[in-house]
């Protein structure tokens, strides 16, 4: 029997078909689309830091930075704010040291973070940047500052949770590594800072599982 061309073109096709799948070139499986892992959590910090641009107009300094390992705590000595204050007076104090800071040659206020007699916390460099407060350690370490003179009054309850709280925050956002350690300016340099009513206690900030 003769076949028409339609035929024998669908005899042909059904005839590749099936030498196709004897010779292992059957279609491929279908592949069920990958599912979207669900997004972490976001972290619960502790404490409601007070942004740079809410004190300042210039913006951040330092160069960036990863995940560091060590904390530096400093005090401002003077000009120091020793007893707790209203956030208009935390601020102008905030960029008269801002000032002298740049005076020095720096790019600007030399810390990431100041904490206040209040236990308000302000940002300076912030997470992730390079301070200029303790030479030889500064690309590897976050430096807060107490606004007090360490020498002459003890930090307030409110001001010493709030940087423990912080500490503890940083570690929780991968800022700083599960193993922190916290010094005293004074173990890198010959200096007093950050005084004697701190100096003592500085290791107290370090988070339970470090």
């Amino acid at each position: 029997m003769q076949l028409n061309p339609i035929s024998f073109s669908l005899v042909v096709v059904v005839f590749v078909a099936v030498a196709l799948a004897t010779m292992g070139f059957a279609a491929p499986p279908r592949v069920a689309p990958a599912v979207a892992a669900p997004a972490a959590a976001p972290v619960e910090l502790q404490v409601p830091v007070i942004v740079r641009s809410d004190w300042t107009p210039q913006t951040h300094a330092g160069a960036r930075t990863g995940q560091v390992d060590d904390v530096v705590i400093h005090h401002f000595w003077r000009p120091s704010l020793d007893h707790v204050a209203a956030p208009a007076d935390e601020m102008a104090l905030l960029r008269q040291v801002e000032r002298s800071h740049l005076g020095k040659g720096w790019s600007g206020l030399a810390y990431n973070f100041v904490v206040f007699q209040s236990g308000r916390v302000y940002e300076v460099r912030g997470w992730g940047r390079e301070g200029a407060h303790t030479k030889g350690v500064n690309a590897h370490s976050v430096g807060i500052a107490f606004a007090i003179d360490g020498d002459r009054v003890r930090p307030t309850d409110a001001a010493w949770q709030a940087a423990k709280d912080l500490i503890e925050d940083g570690v929780a956002a991968g800022h700083l590594g599960d193993d922190v350690h916290v010094s005293g300016h004074n173990e890198h340099a010959a200096k007093a800072c950050p005084g004697r009513h701190l100096v003592p206690h500085l290791h107290d900030l370090e988070p339970a599982t470090a």
